[in-house]
């Protein structure tokens, strides 16, 4: 299965590159591209919208593409920290048992965002 993604650019589909975390929609995941500079509206279905395209070029989907929501301008996040030397301690088996970890949760926070500049900034 290959699927290919496209926008409209005035004149004729082209192709978009795209980041696809979903492997064509065969599972959960974020696909993610940045909009190009001619992207352009189109009408359809009554509506004049910017609209992405995403076309099945080689083999068949598996199941019916079923497409719960898409978030545009969005990003994830997740939080996480390893300690790969830390040993958490060693039990008997006793109910309770409480240790203490060298490397405990970390209260704060940093937030970064990597977008790219566009022409107009």
């Amino acid at each position: 299965l290959k699927m290919l993604w496209f926008y409209w650019d005035g004149l004729k589909w082209e192709q978009l590159n795209v980041n696809d975390g979903t492997e064509h929609l065969t599972k959960i995941g974020l696909l993610e591209f940045v909009g190009s500079d001619d992207f352009k509206r189109r009408k359809l279905f009554d509506k004049d919208l910017f609209w992405l395209k995403g076309s099945i070029v080689q083999g068949e989907h598996p199941d019916p593409v079923h497409i719960e929501s898409i978030h545009p301008n969005s990003t994830s996040s997740f939080q996480a920290n390893l300690a790969p030397e830390e040993i958490v301690g060693s039990g008997n088996g006793t109910a309770n048992q409480a240790f203490t970890l060298q490397h405990p949760l970390v209260i704060s926070q940093q937030v970064w965002v990597k977008e790219p500049l566009l022409t107009e900034e």
